[in-house]
């Protein structure tokens, strides 16, 4: 599984940025993980919590620790606050017998996601009240004999009432559902997490057409332009750096780089570790304006790079690569669990050369990029010659180093 985080440290921390997307793609990993041990010989986990759940190196959630049952004996050196730190996630039923089942019960566990979907949802820890602070001991021992008062707040639209209504239903003693008998469990994530796959993966246009359960069929686009980066010395930096610090470098860099996207007429294909793409041209037409659309997004985004500060290494400057180039690429839906907008031709294996064989801090584009952006008489291009490209041969090149601002046909 690689290196993995734990949930509860992620959810606890504030410099990770986490949309109710991406946080639900996190709930519906817990519950078919409930949902394997609930139908499996294991029969229930038993000590379900936010500090089991990890998550991989490609933010997918496991639960671990379960099975263990046997081997758990109650430490008679932890302090009380240790103590009852343990108990936080244990249902009210089993925290009333002097003896609890070690391997607990489904619908224990189910009170357990309950807490665990209250930490997601407020990123605050187990049991937080807002300007009412409760000690472990405290929250522990109301739950004995009442039930748990949390409020869940609606912080977005897709943290709906209704949902966040089904969410209590989960803590209820009785009737409390369980994953084998009961389908209000599944409805709230994996509905969004349906969600978060077509809205991310694809493009809007195309979202909307497979969320009215349309198929979308493959298209041809004459010319586009297509633009890839990725950050010299990424390696290095990931080598020298924790996993949380890598993962907060590309957040930080990604929202930056978001942000500043959407006010071209662009659309991003996707991002592989330290790579970005982004094409203009399609799944709407825009004439001949991709080139300079993609060509002012690069120079935007160079400049942003330069004055961007790593949190972990403020000193250090980030060197982005750039490449960009135009032609013609077929575009569809690839895939059914995680349908992916995809991009295919020749046109994007070029642009991706083009990027490789660039130099850090400059934008290298190809002669038919260059012969695009001509058109519009506006921006500074450097020959920089001819260039081998693995599998293309050789191909004449140029830097593009900037934009006229006094010419009024750019607009």
């Amino acid at each position: 599984m690689g290196v993995c985080f734990i949930l509860q440290d992620i959810m606890e921390n504030e410099s990770i940025t986490l949309d109710w997307m991406f946080r639900y793609s996190l709930i519906n990993d817990i519950v078919k993980g409930m949902a394997f041990l609930h139908n499996s010989v294991i029969v229930s986990h038993g000590n379900l919590k936010s500090s089991n759940c990890v998550v991989d190196n490609r933010f997918v959630l496991k639960i671990t620790d379960y099975g263990l049952s046997s081997f758990r004996t109650e430490s008679n050196t932890d302090d009380a606050h240790a103590y009852y730190a343990r108990k936080l996630w244990m249902a009210p039923e089993l925290l009333r017998l002097e003896r609890p089942p070690p391997c607990g019960t489904q619908k224990g566990d189910v009170y357990s996601f309950g807490i665990i979907l209250q930490e997601v949802a407020l990123r605050h820890g187990a049991f937080y009240l807002e300007g009412e602070p409760l000690s472990p001991k405290g929250s522990v021992d109301p739950q004995i004999l009442t039930q748990p008062n949390v409020n869940f707040r609606a912080t977005d639209q897709y943290a709906t009432t209704s949902m966040l209504t089904t969410w209590r239903s989960w803590w209820r003693r009785e009737p409390r559902p369980t994953t084998k008998r009961n389908a209000r469990l599944r409805p709230c994530s994996t509905r969004y997490y349906h969600m978060r796959n077509v809205t991310v993966c694809t493009c809007s246009s195309v979202a909307e057409q497979l969320k009215r359960g349309e198929t979308v069929q493959a298209e041809a686009f004459d010319s586009v332009t297509i633009y890839f980066s990725d950050i010299v010395g990424f390696t290095a930096i990931s080598a020298e750096s924790t996993p949380m610090q890598v993962v907060t470098l590309l957040n930080d860099l990604y929202t930056c780089f978001d942000a500043i996207i959407d006010n071209f007429d662009v659309y991003k294909v996707e991002t592989i570790g330290d790579a970005y793409m982004v094409v203009s041209g399609l799944p709407v037409r825009n004439g001949k304006l991709h080139g300079r659309e993609i060509a002012r997004m690069a120079l935007a985004l160079l400049n942003a790079v330069r004055t961007f500060k790593i949190q972990h290494r403020p000193d250090q400057q980030l060197k982005l690569r750039i490449g960009i180039h135009s032609g013609p690429v077929c575009a569809g839906v690839v895939g059914l669990k995680m349908p992916r907008y995809c991009l295919f031709g020749d046109t994007v294996n070029t642009s991706s050369r083009l990027e490789s064989n660039g130099e850090a801090l400059k934008i290298h584009v190809s002669a038919a990029t260059r012969d695009v952006l001509q058109e519009f008489n506006c921006f500074q291009l450097e020959l920089r010659g001819d260039v081998e490209m693995k599998g293309k041969g050789k191909m004449t090149t140029y830097w593009l180093l900037g934009e006229s601002k006094n010419n009024e046909s750019t607009s």
